[in-house]
């Protein structure tokens, strides 16, 4: 967590991304992103738990001081109203990220927390389904990385127009956990489709590829064991 905070250049409790920081290396994201911030919110809240586990009351009040300002800034930064922008320094600071609630998804599988109001987290949910899935390859190829915000694929990059199969099934996951299990289901419907009915991938699951899956990249790619995040989300909503 120190070494996250020296990359907190305007003391707003967020990271400050430079381009190629993150798992998506390919798409320069600037400034404070939904991706890593929604993660930084996540680890302080499991920072928290763990240090009050150790007995170590200080710390533990420092990471809860720690995560007031980020999800503070969290809010007044990237939520534009209906979902959080990808970040605050591209060209296009208001396109679509799949993956933007990563963060509240690890935190409420861990049993922690929401990390967002449980509104936004659906709006957001809500409009990844409705653009991301339902306007990429009309829902048949799950959920792909970044729309703009006019509906359309991103094509600055590789990594933008991607489907990427692990993320397709975390935000199934994230889906389940904020009571959109029929937009999830649907997800989950598409990629079994394309991974085992219509374009015979079957054990040799990739990690990505793109419209009509006439590219497919890295097959036998460890992400999409995230398929379990599917099942515990599902198991956990069954009891409550």
């Amino acid at each position: 967590m120190a070494k996250v905070g020296t990359q907190d250049g305007d003391n707003d409790g967020l990271p400050n991304s430079t381009g190629i920081d993150q798992t998506y290396d390919d798409m320069s994201l600037m400034g404070n992103t939904a991706y890593c911030g929604s993660l930084l919110l996540a680890a302080l809240e499991a920072a928290d738990e763990m240090a009050q586990a150790m007995g170590e009351s200080v710390l533990a009040e420092s990471y809860a001081t720690w995560l007031t300002k980020a999800k503070t800034s969290f809010e007044s930064k990237l939520w534009n109203g209906s979902y959080y922008n990808i970040d605050t320094g591209s060209t296009a600071v208001d396109r679509i990220m799949a993956d933007q609630l990563a963060g509240e998804w690890y935190a409420k599988a861990c049993g922690l927390p929401p990390i967002v109001p449980e509104a936004h987290a659906q709006s957001a949910f809500q409009t990844i389904y409705d653009n991301n899935f339902k306007k990429f390859d009309s829902g048949t190829h799950g959920v792909v990385n970044v729309m703009t915000a006019s509906g359309a694929t991103d094509t600055t990059s590789p990594q933008t127009e991607e489907v990427w199969v692990g993320t397709s099934w975390a935000v199934a996951a994230g889906m389940i956990q904020e009571g959109l299990a029929s937009q999830a289901s649907e997800i989950g419907d598409s990629l079994h489709s394309t991974i085992w009915q219509n374009n015979q991938l079957w054990f040799r699951t990739p990690e990505a590829w793109m419209a009509g899956v006439t590219y497919v990249r890295a097959y036998y790619y460890m992400r999409a064991n995230a398929i379990w995040a599917v099942k515990r989300a599902f198991d956990l909503s069954q009891t409550h």
